[in-house]
């Protein structure tokens, strides 16, 4: 699916299940709409939870369609490319900041189960898996957080 399609597929998604807020600006920029793939498939995912749990939409949205499910198929790769992206990001800026990998695993791991917590290893070892899958993103981190003047010249 092309380009345009997929994100009139998205703005059509956002005119339908989005907020106020939302719907609005689609409806002013209907051409240059842009959706945060990360908020398609959540606004997706969180109302067939609601359709699930309570055998209907609350508040008056619609009912999830079809069209919500592929414009948020579309969006799957698009959203988790994004994260991935924006873990990379924190993820330096913590270590630049002088986070050692302990206290990064532990901070990763604050909402899990004590037998799936992320060790200091696999926090290292997740961060240079994302460096070399976005080298491209990896190669505009900054090498040092001004604010922070101790903090290592490259995080590692």
């Amino acid at each position: 699916m092309k380009f345009d399609e997929r994100r009139e597929a998205l703005r059509r998604l956002i005119q339908r299940q989005g907020d106020d807020a939302e719907r609005e600006q689609a409806a002013r920029t209907q051409s240059h709409y842009w959706v945060d793939p990360q908020r398609a498939v959540s606004l997706v995912a969180l109302a067939l939870e609601e359709e699930a749990d309570f055998g209907r939409r609350l508040l008056g949205y619609d009912s999830i369609s079809d069209a919500d499910v592929d414009a948020a198929l579309m969006a799957v790769v698009d959203a988790r490319t994004a994260a991935e992206q924006r873990e990379l990001i924190v993820l330096h800026a913590a270590r630049a900041r002088g986070r050692p990998w302990e206290q990064i695993a532990e901070l990763l791991s604050h909402s899990l189960p004590a037998p799936t917590a992320v060790t200091a290893a696999q926090a290292k070892a997740r961060f240079a898996a994302l460096r070399k899958k976005y080298p491209y993103r990896a190669g505009q981190l900054p090498r040092t957080v001004t604010s922070n003047p101790a903090a290592p010249s490259e995080p590692s």
